[in-house]
């Protein structure tokens, strides 16, 4: 310290201005790394990030157009999707519609039925259950050929409680078989379809 006080004695106005300047220059610099360099640098990391998360969307951006490049046939699938959901677990149990489906399948199959009951419906799960009691006979063939189209039908059906015996002379032709069985239909609950339906729409509106 004693040295350095000597050696601006020394130096004089020239010494002291030196030491001014190279104090000035340091002040300056910190000045620039503090209010200049980190900032920058931090803006440059935030802008990194800014661009990667552009281009990740950019890329989904073209995967999803590569996928669905034609918009309209894009839609059209959709639509289609839907159509077919529906058909597997329709809005409604449509009683009517239904046992109609069962006579159509009984006359293509050949097999006679003699008794079709439908119970009370109930509600399983959030799903609209309607249970049919179905009485019929026909031959070997004939019967099996019904179970196999109620188990291809394209709506969801259940088949239980079954049970095949052979009918005897008096009661019909030689071979014929009896069968009783339980099919389950399914559906949307009342108005569960529709509130989610709603509640799509207003997302998408959103």
């Amino acid at each position: 310290m004693v040295k350095g006080v000597k050696w601006l004695k020394h130096c004089g106005g020239e010494g002291r201005f030196s030491l001014g300047c190279c104090l000035t220059c340091f002040a300056a610099l910190l000045l620039y790394l503090f209010f200049v360099h980190l900032p920058l640098q931090e803006a440059c990391a935030s802008y990194e990030g800014r661009r990667a998360e552009l281009r990740g969307r950019m890329a989904d951006v073209m995967n999803f157009k590569n996928v669905h490049g034609d918009m309209a046939a894009y839609a059209k699938e959709l639509s289609d999707r839907e159509v077919r959901a529906q058909r597997v677990l329709p809005m409604s149990l449509g009683q009517g519609v239904f046992l109609q489906e069962l006579q159509q399948k009984a006359l293509q199959s050949q097999v006679k039925l003699q008794k079709v009951v439908p119970a009370e419906t109930r509600t399983v799960d959030g799903v609209q259950q309607m249970p049919v009691s179905i009485s019929c006979s026909g031959s070997y063939f004939a019967v099996l050929d019904f179970l196999r189209r109620m188990q291809q039908s394209e709506r969801l059906l259940s088949i239980h409680e079954t049970r095949i015996e052979q009918r005897t002379e008096a009661q019909s032709e030689v071979g014929a078989l009896q069968c009783q069985l339980v099919v389950t239909a399914y559906a949307w609950p009342q108005g569960g379809a529709q509130d989610g339906m709603e509640g799509e729409e207003g997302m998408s509106r959103e």
